[in-house]
């Protein structure tokens, strides 16, 4: 595939992450707004909604300004460190399909801190005393990208060390 054609094709790629992730949180807010939870499966699932102002699984989760600013600053750098990686992976010709992953779904994340001081999330998985974090489509996303680019690096070294 062409590069032009491939920037379209990430670009579609970001574009449908964020305006899924963008409106699965409008839902979120909508139906959550009073700190009810909705709860089709009560053995599996629920949306509960929080406003995470820390990273992943509520870590670094503080009231205060500082943190927040803090945590801010580093997401913001990862990002942008992974956009930069991004740019190398697409001028030796290998797929970007997971940076832009994680790219689109940071950049949602990012969105939510400034408009809404935390980060909105809603899924709730569990299974009786079982819990997981509560998350987004977004987190989602950045997870999946993170898994593919680790798959495409561990295929690339076995390539790599069958060769010698």
């Amino acid at each position: 595939m062409n590069k032009q054609w491939s920037l379209i094709v990430y670009t579609v790629e970001a574009a449908l992450v964020i305006a899924f992730d963008r409106v699965t949180k409008q839902w979120a807010l909508t139906h959550s707004a009073l700190a009810t939870t909705y709860n089709p499966h009560p053995t599996c699932i629920s949306f509960d909604l929080v406003y995470n102002r820390g990273i992943s699984w509520g870590l670094f989760h503080r009231p205060e300004c500082s943190t927040f600013l803090l945590v801010n600053g580093v997401v913001i750098t990862i990002t942008a460190l992974v956009a930069l990686h991004a740019l190398v992976w697409f001028r030796a010709q290998r797929s970007i399909f997971g940076h832009v992953l994680i790219i689109a779904g940071s950049i949602s994340n990012i969105m939510d801190r400034y408009w809404y001081g935390g980060v909105i999330d809603f899924i709730h998985l569990h299974y009786q005393e079982w819990s997981w974090a509560i998350f987004n489509i977004a987190d989602v996303a950045i997870v999946v990208g993170a898994l593919l680019i680790a798959l495409s690096t561990l295929r690339e070294e076995k390539n790599d060390s069958t060769l010698v």
